[in-house]
């Protein structure tokens, strides 16, 4: 008998079968693409909903909404993140924690407990999930980071030395209100008034009392806080660029005190913020003072007084986010 012989392929089938293939992938991988930043984006939005949570049962039993950070006479600085911990099933870290003392190195040097504040410092370096977007570039654990405020930064003696820590990130920081060009370019040169958040400071720049009924504007039309890139990393449209010791006090992380000091200035498009800031907000730069910064295409996510959370787009009119970051300037909008 006569065998058979078997047809292959022949080099013209098999390029078609390629290119095929390559139409498939291309075709594919912007829908694979798109379901997996859907899912980062619905983490990250429920991350700031526990937070938003977090704030109200904190403002449940203490009566007050927490201070965004502290500072007093003695230079204990503590950080929000540390007063909601709590509140976040996060009981085992603040349990350890002691209050009395800051989390920086130079404590001893300033008459603290120096082994409490290294106990300290030890745990504001631990890693939670739940201040990280998982869309931000590298891992939690790379993206701890070293800390400094500069002797005489505030004024002079303000800090009397210079002031050192380490810290996990935070993508998420207080709103604390708006000012410079930003805010002369959204209340057209008339920007008097309160143009606070409905965070306060606590201590010596602030008493601390900011509450839910003093969100005049509405809680669900007044910023909490917003999504900036957190880490020492200082990114400006998506490009790490390299500004020294100004990552180191970018307040990047959930127990630096320094989160909760961002009063929005604005930055220009290209993320560079001059020194009275610029008239963009939103994904620019991730500055603190400069504006607002996440990696989700076309905006950032916020969390409301009321616990909502809402996506706020990179080309909403200055008017429509500085209305939303003061709390009671009596000047409500709901357009963008």
């Amino acid at each position: 008998m006569e065998s058979q012989r078997r047809r292959g392929f022949t080099l013209v089938e098999l390029l078609v079968v390629i290119a095929i293939i390559g139409v498939l992938v291309a075709l594919l991988l912007p829908a694979v693409q798109y379901a997996r930043e859907s899912a980062r984006l619905m983490t990250c939005k429920n991350n700031l909903k526990q937070i938003g949570v977090a704030f109200h049962n904190y403002h449940d039993a203490q009566r007050v909404l927490p201070f965004g950070y502290f500072v007093d006479s003695r230079l204990n600085t503590q950080a929000w993140g540390v007063a909601v911990l709590p509140f976040m099933e996060q009981s085992s870290i603040y349990d350890q924690y002691d209050t009395r003392a800051p989390p920086f190195n130079q404590a001893g040097s300033l008459g603290y407990n120096l082994v409490a504040a290294q106990k300290n410092i030890s745990l504001i370096q631990t890693p939670l999930p739940v201040f990280v977007c998982p869309t931000s570039p590298d891992s939690i654990s790379k993206r701890i980071y070293d800390g400094i405020l500069p002797a005489n930064a505030a004024g002079a003696g303000l800090p009397p030395l210079t002031l050192t820590w380490r810290a996990a990130p935070c993508d998420y920081t207080i709103t604390t209100g708006v000012r410079g060009t930003f805010a002369n370019i959204a209340y057209l040169n008339n920007a008097g008034g309160n143009r606070e958040g409905a965070i306060l400071p606590g201590g010596l720049f602030g008493d601390g009392s900011g509450n839910m009924g003093g969100m005049t504007d509405g809680t669900s039309n007044t910023f909490l806080m917003g999504e900036r890139t957190g880490g020492s990393t200082i990114y400006r449209r998506k490009v790490p660029v390299n500004l020294g010791v100004i990552g180191n006090l970018n307040g990047g992380g959930w127990g630096d005190f320094l989160n909760g000091e961002h009063w929005l200035q604005g930055s220009l498009y290209d993320g560079v913020v001059p020194t009275n800031g610029g008239p963009f907000a939103i994904n620019c730069t991730n500055l603190r003072g400069g504006g607002f910064y996440s990696w989700h295409p076309n905006g950032a996510l916020f969390v409301m007084g009321d616990a909502s959370v809402q996506f706020i787009f990179e080309n909403a009119t200055q008017s429509y986010i500085a209305r939303r970051i003061t709390r009671g300037k009596n000047d409500v909008t709901l357009t963008e």
